[in-house]
């Protein structure tokens, strides 16, 4: 089993370097494409897939993801991948460990896609925090910043669902496919994985609905706070 891992976005080195592994043109130009979306295709010698992971680099909105392409042969696993990927190294640290299931590449493969939905986990709870945190604020304190804030963490619940949905359809197509080249023991981690992602995109579901909560309590509070005022004026203009 060989593992290679193609870390840049020089499409001409690339091709030079997989040339002895016959890959498709069409291939090719998909590993270099700096956003594609999740998909699985068939050749007749290896699998493609592509996945989005998400970026953990400094700066990192929450919701940024980095592509990920990985090709799949009897032999084989290439990933490609134009910046850093923290589940490339923790799949790496591990694989001594991995190998010991099965030394067919495609664990590999169900490893990697895995450790990329285990790194969801973080953001979603990292979100919900900041929604509660941000709805008790907008409530006591209904600034205009505060709406602000909760239509931003609005709009990023909207943008992790547009990372993690599609990762979940794409387990579900190669769990659906009976690709002789994903083995019984790597399809056992792929299911594992989709369940995570479902139970990721559910918990989406969630964040989206407290947020809307959110934003309507701040609503609440803020023509509160207005009916405050207009009260205090109109006594004011009533005494004078």
């Amino acid at each position: 089993t060989v593992w290679l891992d193609v870390l840049g976005k020089d499409a001409a080195e690339f091709a030079n370097l997989v040339e002895p592994l016959g890959f498709h043109p069409l291939s090719l130009e998909d590993a270099m494409e700096a956003v594609l979306r999740p998909k699985v295709e068939t050749f007749l010698n290896y699998v493609f897939v592509a996945v989005r992971a998400i970026n953990h680099e400094a700066g990192a909105r929450p919701h940024d993801t980095i592509g990920l392409k990985l090709f799949l042969g009897e032999k084989f696993i290439v990933s490609v991948h134009r910046r850093p990927i923290s589940s490339i190294a923790s799949v790496h640290d591990r694989l001594p460990q991995i190998l010991r299931r099965s030394t067919h590449p495609s664990i590999i493969l169900a490893q990697l896609c895995s450790d990329v939905i285990d790194y969801f986990d973080p953001v979603v709870r990292s979100l919900e925090d900041r929604i509660e945190e941000l709805e008790e604020a907008s409530f006591q304190n209904p600034t205009v910043q505060a709406g602000e804030k909760l239509l931003a963490a609005q709009r990023e619940v909207l943008l992790l669902r547009r990372a993690a949905v599609p990762v979940r359809d794409l387990l579900h197509t190669i769990l659906d496919r009976a690709d002789p080249l994903i083995t019984v023991e790597s399809r056992v981690h792929l299911r594992d994985a989709l369940d995570e992602i479902t139970r990721i995109t559910d918990w989406r579901n969630v964040l989206r609905e407290l947020s809307t909560g959110a934003l309507t309590m701040y609503q609440a509070a803020l023509d509160n706070q207005m009916n405050a005022v207009m009260k205090f004026l109109s006594v004011a203009a009533t005494l004078a």
